[in-house]
């Protein structure tokens, strides 16, 4: 009873991340979502950018981000995207995207993912990431109105931008 509140807190073990520790998806939504389309487009907060992707059937977001716009920093940032489902099973059948990323149709590490590409026409946006875009910097509008600052630094702005994500 004497060393209630005074002893140092023993750390626990760490958790692994393994092939084994990956729970898979049921196979009822496999069967119905299996196939996954992504909607993707970069998000620029404060000068910083990030890639947005979007599934169109699960709605799963994911941002990414970008060290600059060149195409191979994409192509880098879309490679993770595509190993976060394949991770869980999921096949990418298709990837929706602005005119902004045309370039990736000639880029050689895009097209050996092997996954077709769809671009919209010139005056279109894709809808979905575009809408989930819209409300990622409403929450983080609001996440940093209720801050007592006036500036943050870049690390804890692109923190605050991929929490709204998971809402």
């Amino acid at each position: 009873a004497n060393l209630q509140g005074k002893m140092t807190r023993s750390s626990a073990d760490p958790v692994v991340i393994n092939e084994e520790t990956i729970q898979l998806v049921p196979d009822a939504i496999m069967k119905i979502h299996g196939e996954v389309t992504i909607g993707m487009d970069v998000m620029k907060v404060n000068g910083i950018p990030l890639l947005v992707t979007i599934s169109t059937t699960l709605h799963f977001a994911a941002l990414f981000e970008l060290k600059d716009m060149g195409t191979d920093t994409t192509v880098v940032a879309i490679t993770k995207m595509v190993n976060i489902y394949k991770a869980r099973g999921f096949k990418i059948v298709g990837i929706v995207a602005d005119n902004g990323f045309k370039p990736l149709k000639t880029n050689e590490a895009f097209t050996a993912l092997q996954i077709p590409l769809n671009i919209t026409s010139e005056d279109e946006h894709e809808p979905f990431s575009e809408r989930l875009i819209r409300s990622i910097k409403e929450r983080s509008r609001m996440v940093f109105a209720t801050t007592p600052f006036k500036k943050i630094p870049r690390r804890m702005t692109i923190e605050l931008v991929k929490c709204q994500e998971y809402w």
